[in-house]
């Protein structure tokens, strides 16, 4: 049998004599084959809790070790691929299918423009489809301030700059909590307009359930990911590209590349989405006018090398 004296051992070696389950191998014979194998594995491991020699703890410990070594394989069954960035043209798609006359559609643009322009993680305002906000992390009320010329605004209707202060935050490592702050834009997407708007359709949110998460529907039911993400992929459809490559992050993705495309720098752009490694240069995607004008400077050099030069 599997004994305890070494779990990981005793397993490891059972594991070896077994033809482990490839999920996509292309062959239908070798799959079915497989698949036969690995639900035989698994029935030897289902029945460890029957062998004397086995306690129940190494029972349990198989369970969780084959439950993990199936995770691992889907896993690396599963092709990669880079989301997509969510353009201003995607969002004026997604701001033309709301009606700000409707409460609901006032939450939910205000959140797109809050995750794109803030770029914002998506547990950071919307709830996780089956779990709900996070509540230690989730954007609420109290967490926005209206100013006007540098000071809290008297009156949030005149204010040209809103700020939100993100609690907490995955590479928050201290748990210092972050602010940022965006001025007006001028257009349509625009998270001061918004705020000002959510505001006036619901006061309350911003005064005495201001420790609530902030963005919920009227009846009181969380935003949910999987709503936003819906918009989002409509939206990319409407203008001609693949759905399947957008999500909620490509919202907090298209957010660092208008950074990227409006000549900030690569150190503003990672401190703005405070990412703590350069692994975030893997969400920016160039910008067919970020050659413009390329090709003339680089033939526009006519300096001889130091080197031919010997110096």
């Amino acid at each position: 049998g599997i004994r305890d004296r070494s779990p990981s051992r005793g397993l490891g070696d059972v594991y070896k004599r077994q033809a482990y389950w490839q999920p996509t191998s292309g062959n239908p014979a070798w799959d079915a084959e497989q698949s036969c194998r690995h639900e035989a594995f698994q029935k030897v491991i289902s029945g460890v809790q029957t062998n004397m020699e086995c306690s129940y703890a190494t029972a349990q410990f198989v369970q969780a070790w084959i439950k993990k070594k199936e995770k691992n394989a889907l896993k690396k069954a599963k092709k990669p691929f880079r989301r997509y960035p969510v353009t201003v043209r995607m969002l004026d798609e997604v701001r033309r299918g709301l009606d700000l006359d409707r409460d609901d559609d006032v939450v939910r643009w205000t959140a797109v423009c809050t995750g794109s322009l803030f770029l914002l993680r998506g547990g950071e305002y919307l709830a996780h489809d089956g779990t709900g906000f996070d509540l230690p992390k989730v954007l609420r009320g109290a967490d926005v301030t209206f100013w006007k010329e540098g000071v809290m605004a008297s009156d949030y209707h005149d204010a040209e700059e809103v700020s939100i202060r993100i609690r907490s935050a995955k590479a928050d490592v201290f748990n210092a909590g972050t602010s940022r702050n965006h001025f007006r834009s001028g257009t349509d997407v625009c998270v001061v307009k918004m705020m000002i708007m959510l505001r006036d359709r619901f006061p309350e949110r911003f005064t005495d359930d201001a420790e609530l998460p902030l963005f919920r529907l009227k009846n009181g039911d969380p935003l949910f990911r999987s709503e936003v993400q819906g918009m989002v992929q409509v939206a990319a459809a409407d203008v001609g590209m693949d759905r399947t490559r957008f999500a909620v992050h490509s919202l907090r993705i298209g957010g660092a590349c208008a950074l990227l495309h409006a000549g900030f720098s690569i150190e503003i752009i990672q401190r703005w989405g405070r990412w703590a490694s350069n692994a975030f240069q893997a969400y920016l995607w160039e910008s067919a006018d970020d050659a413009r004008g390329v090709a003339a400077k680089m033939v526009a050099s006519r300096g001889s090398l130091t080197v031919t030069r010997q110096l």
